[in-house]
């Protein structure tokens, strides 16, 4: 995830260093594998990191 979070960055001209902490808690969590993935009745839809880079927060569509 943090390669992710460095390119979004990077794409803002964003000149904050990452630096990644496997025991970082995730919104006051432990997280593992598994958790920010869907579960088994998720709705998926396709949505790639490169487009969603592209597109400016205000395009980006909201959860329902």
């Amino acid at each position: 995830m943090d390669d992710l979070v460095r390119r979004r960055l990077a794409a803002l001209k964003d000149t904050r260093e990452i630096i990644a902490d496997p025991t970082a808690l995730y919104s006051g969590a432990k997280i593992n594998d598994s958790t920010l993935v869907p579960g088994d009745n998720a709705r998926l839809g396709e949505t790639h990191f490169e487009t969603w880079l592209t597109l400016p927060a205000a395009q980006i569509p909201k959860a329902a």
